[in-house]
């Protein structure tokens, strides 16, 4: 027995889709902060200590020597200390928006 191949070609319509992506601008609403500094002091105590020249002291008295005179004095050290305020502001952000695009094609079977 012998086999008889026949070849025979048909036409379709057939709808073909695919996906793009294209850009969509948006509106939004975003958090940032704003830096803002205040004033801070702050009064510390310090031992200030002066030499002073003091006469007629032991072993002799006619020698000279200096003596330490401390006082407790007060410094005010000021600073700035930063802050953190939320603030709202609108943006445009642009997000990939998909968009299906459908052509009708002739095809050969």
């Amino acid at each position: 027995s012998r086999t008889v191949c026949t070849q025979a070609q048909e036409t379709q319509t057939v709808e073909v889709c695919l996906i793009e992506y294209q850009d969509k601008k948006q509106a939004v609403t975003a958090t940032t902060v704003e830096v803002k500094f205040a004033k801070a002091c702050e009064k510390q105590m310090v031992t200030v200590c002066q030499p002073q020249p003091a006469y007629g002291s032991q072993p002799t008295p006619y020698s000279y020597h200096t003596v330490q005179h401390c006082k407790e004095v007060g410094q005010e050290t000021c600073y700035n200390v930063p802050r953190l305020d939320s603030k709202q502001i609108q943006v445009e952000i642009t997000l990939p928006e998909p968009v299906e695009k459908c052509q009708t094609r002739s095809v050969i079977v």
